[in-house]
């Protein structure tokens, strides 16, 4: 493991040496398998995970937006953290996201998931004031120093943070010796661009897209991988975007892609992100994969949207 250097917030951010973590390929941002009082669900998580990985997943990302990271107590996320790194048990790599608005509990959540054996920490952006940046870049100087020497990956998601993660605050801190990438989930395909322009060859700090209909749109310029909520039902096909990708076979990867567009529009088309989920959770329980249980305060989707998700999942088999 190459030597980490702990950046002071007022040192320039200083050159790092090559991550050690491999990173890339189909990450998905795993769901949280719940239990009707919104407590770990065990079982289905185990399901789950074999389940990705049988996908051909490089990475479970755990605690992320799919998994309804805001909403668990404390208690739910340590189990899901330790239930998933030990049943991946290697086949995969393992992320947990660590965002919150309380500093010194998200450093004491790192530091545990650290020790439970995580690959890499995702943090999007505090999600209550509005961020210059300056305070931007402060936060995430401050929280890569604390987590040191844990790779920590920074989390774009103005859609529920409010905050955007600007291209000068990247550029500032992607030389900090643990601060090795960003998954950007902003969804602007200009941004995407010029982010992947920015980095293009930069073994340093690598660019996870997290808008999935962009997946392969960003490998070809350069991206490392792609953060696919779609993943968690039907992960071998978003696996069969990158493999194609990185073969150069560009129209295989095309026509996978289609079949993962094709999927997110009857889960996420017209739905809201709350029902969206609700709706992921409601097809993989219909595969005996988890239970549909959502966090307080999100309620399940109508049954109108249910009801066409299922219809919209049968027309898809069927064009497999």
């Amino acid at each position: 493991t190459p030597s980490r250097v702990i950046v002071a917030m007022s040192d320039p951010p200083q050159k790092k040496a090559k991550p050690s973590l491999s990173l890339g390929g189909n990450v998905v941002p795993m769901v949280s398998p719940l239990m009707p009082d919104g407590t770990l669900d065990v079982h289905s998580t185990h399901k789950v995970i074999d389940h990705l990985v049988n996908g051909g997943v490089a990475a479970v990302f755990v605690l992320g937006t799919t998994g309804e990271q805001s909403s668990l107590s404390k208690e739910t996320r340590h189990d899901l953290v330790k239930t998933t790194v030990s049943h991946v048990a290697g086949r995969a790599k393992v992320y947990a996201g660590i965002a919150g608005n309380v500093f010194s509990e998200q450093v004491i959540e790192a530091k545990a998931y650290a020790e439970l054996g995580v690959d890499a920490l995702v943090s999007h952006p505090p999600s209550y004031y509005v961020l210059d940046d300056a305070a931007m870049s402060a936060y995430f100087e401050k929280l890569a120093a604390a987590v040191n020497p844990t790779p920590l990956i920074l989390y774009n998601i103005p859609q529920t943070t409010k905050n955007v993660i600007s291209l000068d605050v990247l550029r500032k801190l992607s030389p900090i010796s643990n601060i090795i990438g960003v998954k950007d989930s902003q969804g602007d395909k200009e941004r995407l661009e010029k982010t992947l322009e920015i980095f293009k060859g930069n073994a340093d700090f690598v660019v996870l897209v997290g808008a999935a209909n962009l997946s392969t749109f960003g490998l070809r310029l350069g991206a490392t991988g792609f953060v696919p909520g779609g993943g968690n039902y039907a992960p071998q096909v978003l696996s069969d975007i990158y493999t194609a990708a990185m073969a150069g076979k560009w129209e295989e990867a095309e026509k996978a892609q289609a079949r993962q567009d094709s999927l997110s529009a009857f889960i996420w088309g017209g739905n809201s992100l709350p029902h969206a989920l609700g709706v992921l959770k409601h097809l993989m329980s219909k595969e005996d994969l988890c239970q549909p249980h959502l966090a307080v305060p999100l309620l399940p989707p109508p049954a109108a949207a249910l009801t066409a998700a299922e219809g919209g999942l049968a027309a898809w088999k069927k064009e497999a």
